[in-house]
């Protein structure tokens, strides 16, 4: 799985964010996380560590946490 994948997952189901790889972390970017407290994901060192539906759900949660 690559970011690549994850992206193409997120835009998909309609979101306008995507997951880039941080120094030891991922974040969203985009419209859809703007506004959110934290678009930071932690303690995951790859990508491969969560499924892609682990990603949107992480995606998700963070827009709910506006």
């Amino acid at each position: 799985m690559t970011l690549h994948q994850i992206n193409k997952a997120i835009k998909a189901k309609g979101y306008k964010a995507e997951l880039f790889k941080g120094d030891g972390y991922f974040y969203f970017f985009g419209d859809d996380v703007d506004t959110c407290k934290e678009q930071g994901v932690y303690g995951v060192c790859h990508v491969t560590d969560l499924t892609v539906e682990q990603w949107i759900k992480e995606l998700e949660d963070k827009m709910e946490n506006k």
